[in-house]
């Protein structure tokens, strides 16, 4: 079946008689196929999507798009305006720094003479926990036993263990000798 619709044209002729105007209309009427007829249709945007932010934590970017075919354009229709995609900066948050340990701090010990209690710390500061981020596994300070003593008090063959290390995180000896004043001490060191 061929789509027809009526096409009216409008046909007007004038007739001037001094100064009125007798205007004339004549309406023709005619049958007209529109099946072959295209009809522009303008492109519209469809409806924004949104990507999630591309960083889980610190300064990342979001970015929306659409597209210019809701409906497309067609048969000689403009093409949608404005732009199809954008980008924003998004930050969800301080990404988490887990905590390391810093240097140990000297030994400070209980006498200046004999038998006495070592102690040495540190903190969790290298760099510290932040933004949720998880503390230092371990102790923060360490004790030990100690003696300090004039060189007459240990025996020469000793000195060559001098600032000997045994071990590192568990247990550590050494022997030093210190210079107090004008005396010579020996110190012995053994990690608790």
């Amino acid at each position: 079946m061929t789509d027809l619709f009526k096409w009216t044209v409008l046909q007007t002729e004038i007739n001037i008689y001094g100064n009125c105007h007798d205007f004339v209309t004549v309406t023709n009427i005619r049958d007209f196929d529109i099946s072959n007829c295209a009809i522009p249709v303008d492109g519209q945007w469809s409806s924004w999507t949104t990507t999630s932010c591309s960083m889980t934590c610190g300064n990342g970017m979001t970015y929306r798009n659409r597209t210019c075919d809701n409906p497309s354009p067609s048969d000689g229709g403009n093409m949608c305006q404005g732009v199809d995609n954008e980008s924003t900066v998004c930050n969800l948050g301080d990404c988490p720094v887990d905590g390391h340990w810093g240097l140990w701090s000297s030994v400070r010990c209980s006498v200046t003479c004999g038998n006495g209690i070592g102690i040495r710390t540190r903190r969790c500061d290298n760099p510290a926990p932040s933004g949720g981020g998880n503390g230092c596994v371990g102790c923060d300070k360490k004790k030990k036993t100690m003696f300090l003593g004039k060189m007459s008090q240990w025996r020469m063959e000793e000195s060559k263990k001098i600032k000997k290390e045994i071990s590192s995180q568990t247990n550590e000896e050494y022997h030093e000798l210190k210079k107090t004043g004008g005396t010579m001490n020996y110190v012995y060191h053994l990690w608790l």
